[in-house]
């Protein structure tokens, strides 16, 4: 009986032995070797790779774009800024009238530039603060022109038209001050065919 339990015991240690050493080596032999994954799997984790990098770049670029936008509206702000300064505060502006009858006074003034500012707003405060500084005059119409060459030809009639755009000169002319009784009506041009109300104050619109 004491034979047999030895035994037993014996045989018990040999199996935890062999179990031990044989998780040992598979550790090792683990260890020494590269592990390969599945071709599936490692597509798959260069696709989500390349998923993330491509998010990464569109937000980088996206933030980019914000910050160039941010900067030119600050830039734009800062010019507007400066340009509502110098319409409202600044000092008078130069006009010269060409031409002063009932029908119509043509007046030049060449601080009126068309591409600077871009806004149209801006465009229209300097129009209506030249026309609050305009002293009486005889014309029912105004007409207000950035060009001394254009306003002189027009004043005299003597202009060539050009088809359907009638007459190119006619660019120069950047304002119209229209008077109807006690209605008064001012137009902002940006062209020939190109005009814009202007409603502040007196003037109003006409239909």
């Amino acid at each position: 009986m004491k034979k047999f339990i030895i035994g037993v015991v014996t045989g018990i240690f040999l199996m935890a032995c062999f179990a031990w050493i044989s998780n040992f080596m598979g550790i090792s032999l683990i260890k020494g070797k590269e592990i390969v994954l599945p071709s599936n799997q490692h597509n798959q984790l260069e696709n989500k790779l390349k998923d993330l990098t491509q998010i990464i770049e569109k937000k980088e670029d996206e933030h980019k774009t914000q910050k160039e936008s941010l900067d030119q509206i600050k830039k734009d702000l800062n010019s507007y800024a400066k340009v509502v300064s110098t319409v409202v505060q600044g000092e008078v502006f130069p006009f010269e009238i060409i031409s002063d009858t009932s029908e119509e006074t043509i007046v030049f003034s060449p601080n009126y530039i068309r591409e600077v500012p871009e806004n149209t707003d801006l465009q229209k405060l300097y129009l209506i603060r030249l026309t609050n500084e305009l002293a009486a005059v005889k014309g029912a119409k105004i007409t207000f022109w950035s060009n001394k060459d254009d306003a002189l030809l027009y004043s005299t009639g003597d202009k060539e038209t050009n088809g359907t755009e009638g007459w190119v000169g006619q660019n120069s002319k950047f304002g119209t001050m229209l008077k109807v009784g006690d209605s008064v009506y001012l137009w902002h041009h940006l062209g020939v065919h190109e005009k814009d109300s202007v409603t502040f104050g007196i003037y109003q619109i006409k239909e």
